[in-house]
């Protein structure tokens, strides 16, 4: 090893130290207050016409300026739409309430103020955070998107939330087996200058196997969950609390599921769990009345309803039929919960691919339109009942 790197290996040994030191950490989670939700599925279509009181469509305005490709993430704040395309476009935009576009933050490159990939990002009243996972850094811009500053990370994370007052941030812990105090933590608590506050439960056996943000605000609160782990959480001072269990009568995954995929086994347990477990995929939001939970059995994925008045559970199958011309209004709300969705109260903010739909169910869901070719998503909004 060379002088230069020698030099490098230690600054960021010295950095690690700096930046884990005196800090709380929480390595165990309180189940004591959860709700256990029994997981039955359904081969039907959900019944959500009993829970959704009001629905709207949106298009997004589409122009060379604002195509939008794949939706990894939507927030609705301040009465604007922010969407981020974060493999595609590479891009973080802007819509306002009408579906027009207004501007987007940032831009890819490495100069001050731009990204390598916009990975994640949070809105408050006041400012903009888009965190790059590969430039290793937050950047913090104006709601029209005028650069303020960028702040440095001298470790891994993967993604960032916070409360809906943006005072604190959570992110998920990445790769950091070089810096010691921080090796096997699934979550940090960070503040805005990239100073860890606090390390939130070690696993030494955590994997990611969902391509979803596990990290997602609800009011005041942020939960996090993980794709095959039977169980929704909440971060609330420092502290990982279970907020809802799920109990999957048949077909579970066996409690050790993330053991035995060390080793090697990661491809086997892959194959395995496809044809013949039943499991939480991942996906969940949660209104003031209602919880939506992601599961998927043999391959197959379902929408399952929990009312937190009744305690009663819908579900059924997700996906619309495509082709034809009467959309299955059940099926298509289904879908839209399924994917990238923002909720506040008992509202449901989602998206829809409209170019996966036939003219005729495009007509007889917004109405005949005259251009053709590519177009942006359409923004679903679902009031729920309260």
């Amino acid at each position: 090893m060379n002088r230069i790197s020698v030099i490098i290996s230690a600054s960021i040994i010295i950095i690690c130290l700096i930046s884990c030191d005196s800090t709380q950490s929480a390595d165990r989670i309180d189940e004591s207050r959860a709700t256990t939700i029994k997981i039955a599925t359904n081969n039907g279509t959900p019944d959500l016409d009993s829970i959704v009181r009001n629905h709207k469509f949106t298009r997004l305005e589409t122009s060379e300026e604002c195509l939008v490709g794949e939706v990894y993430k939507l927030s609705c704040r301040n009465e604007k739409y922010y969407i981020l395309d974060r493999h595609l476009q590479k891009a973080l935009f802007v819509f306002d309430e009408e579906g027009k576009f207004r501007n987007r933050i940032g831009r890819r490159g490495r100069g001050p103020g731009e990204f390598i990939e916009p990975t994640d990002f949070i809105v408050s009243d006041s400012s903009v955070t888009v965190f790059d996972m590969f430039g290793h850094k937050l950047l913090y811009y104006n709601p029209d998107g005028t650069f303020i500053r960028s702040v440095r990370l001298p470790y891994s994370i993967y993604e960032i939330e916070s409360g809906r007052d943006g005072s604190v941030i959570y992110a998920v812990g990445g790769d950091n087996s070089k810096c010691d105090s921080l090796k096997n933590y699934e979550l940090l608590e960070i503040g805005p200058e990239g100073d860890i506050r606090a390390k939130v439960y070690k696993n030494k056996y955590s994997m990611d196997f969902s391509n979803k943000y596990d990290l997602q605000g609800f009011d005041e609160d942020v939960i996090y969950k993980k794709a095959f782990r039977p169980a929704v959480y909440m971060l609330r001072d420092k502290n990982l609390y279970a907020k809802y269990i799920f109990d999957i009568p048949s077909h579970a995954l066996p409690g050790d599921y993330e053991k035995l995929c060390r080793g090697g086994n990661f491809e086997r347990f892959i194959k395995q769990y496809r044809d013949e477990y039943t499991y939480f995929n991942g996906q969940f939001w949660e209104t003031d009345r209602y919880a939506g939970i992601g599961i998927t059995a043999k391959r197959m994925p379902y929408l399952v309803v929990y009312d937190k008045d009744t305690h009663r559970t819908v579900s059924g199958l997700v996906g619309i039929t495509f082709g034809g011309n009467e959309p299955d209004r059940n099926g298509l709300f289904a879908t839209v919960m399924n994917g990238p969705v923002d909720v506040a109260g008992n509202r449901i903010t989602g998206v829809l691919d409209q170019t996966r739909l036939s003219p005729g169910m495009q007509a007889a869901l917004f109405g005949q339109r005259e251009e053709t070719g590519y177009a942006n998503p359409v923004i679903v909004t679902l009031d729920l009942m309260p």
